[in-house]
């Protein structure tokens, strides 16, 4: 399961733990190689995601750029995420850092909820980042030729 998911000025963080609550492996990767499109794509479609559970209003989304989710899961509450965001303000040299409060699955239909159509742009997203770390890249896929020859 993917615990962390962040690409931020041109690095991306995977972190991701296998195994259960009694016994776990924790695996992280750093990479400065680019992510395919469709990753970044899935990262700022979570910008809706920040809108509804912060309240912003829509033209809040103007110079806005998701860089992160922060992902739990557990038998109580189900999965959980924090989405962060920055958003340029004005004036400012440094933007405006937005971390959403943790919303969970359990929450139902409560305003900060974690709704279905946040659940599949996450979704879109953990396939992205499952992609990347099996070395499909913006303009490769790096164990192509191994693939081939086994």
């Amino acid at each position: 399961m993917f615990t962390k998911i962040k690409y931020k000025q041109g690095e991306l963080i995977l972190e991701w733990r296998d195994g259960d609550d009694n016994e776990s492996v924790v695996h992280a990767m750093t990479s400065t190689e680019d992510p395919r499109p469709e990753f970044h794509t899935a990262l700022q479609a979570l910008t809706a995601h920040v809108l509804r559970v912060c309240q912003f209003p829509i033209d809040y989304a103007d110079e806005m750029k998701i860089i992160g989710v922060a992902l739990s899961e557990n038998d109580h509450q189900g999965r959980g995420v924090v989405v962060t965001a920055t958003k340029k303000l004005p004036g400012l040299k440094a933007p405006l850092v937005i971390n959403t409060p943790h919303v969970t699955e359990s929450e139902g239909e409560q305003p900060g909820a974690l709704r279905q159509e946040s659940i599949d742009l996450i979704e879109e997203l953990i396939a992205e980042a499952v992609r990347f770390r099996k070395g499909e890249r913006a303009q490769q896929d790096m164990f192509a030729d191994q693939q081939k020859a086994a």
